[in-house]
């Protein structure tokens, strides 16, 4: 990588976090905790907008049901990289300028090292979701189970997207059922005619 390369990333890099540590210029006070929260919460209700947006895009079968979902996703992420940019810009300022966002960026490590001890966030959040979700965790279990009918699929789990997936999986399953059906009728035709 040439040197005015690697020169032109510090500089975007050094430009993101001058936009934090201006911030209070712009507001007429010093840079506190106020900036912080609200750079950080509009950071995380974009990242959750857009996480909505992409489980709804890849759960439904339904392609019309994801058109609009799609569309706003395609307008989510360009604003959710802006604002998680400025969310970690505010972050680095508050570390450097504000002492109780070290003591609180302190305490957020060691919970996550306390949680990561006691089995990781999966196993915390095991008893609060449905830990099978995804399309294809439930076209696998229906595979390996055996599924035979809706129920099967809607007792096991009440996750939307791995119903669809279980549901795929059993349409698939009775096409592939007909399809023998029709090949052994027509062997049967041909064996009839022949004799």
């Amino acid at each position: 990588m040439a040197l005015s390369e690697i020169a032109g990333i510090l500089r975007i890099i050094f430009r993101i976090l001058g936009v934090g540590s201006r911030w209070y210029a712009l507001r007429d006070r010093r840079f506190g905790w106020v900036d912080c929260l609200i750079s950080w919460a509009l950071a995380g209700a974009a990242l959750w907008a857009s996480l909505w947006c992409w489980e709804v895009v890849s759960g439904s079968p339904n392609p019309y049901e994801r058109m609009l979902p799609f569309f706003a996703l395609l307008a989510l992420v360009p604003v959710t990289v802006g604002l998680s940019l400025l969310a970690l810009a505010f972050l680095v300022v508050g570390l450097i300028q504000v002492r109780s966002v070290r003591y609180l960026v302190l305490a957020v490590g060691a919970v996550s090292l306390l949680v990561g001890r006691f089995g990781g966030v999966d196993a915390v959040k095991s008893e609060l979701t449905d830990p099978q979700g995804t399309r294809l965790q439930g076209a696998e279990w229906a595979l390996e189970a055996g599924a035979a009918t809706h129920d099967d699929c809607d007792r096991h789990s009440q996750s939307a997207s791995f119903r669809s997936g279980c549901y795929e999986q059993l349409r698939r399953r009775a096409n592939q059922a007909e399809l023998r059906t029709g090949a052994a009728a027509q062997r049967e035709r041909a064996d009839r005619g022949a004799d």
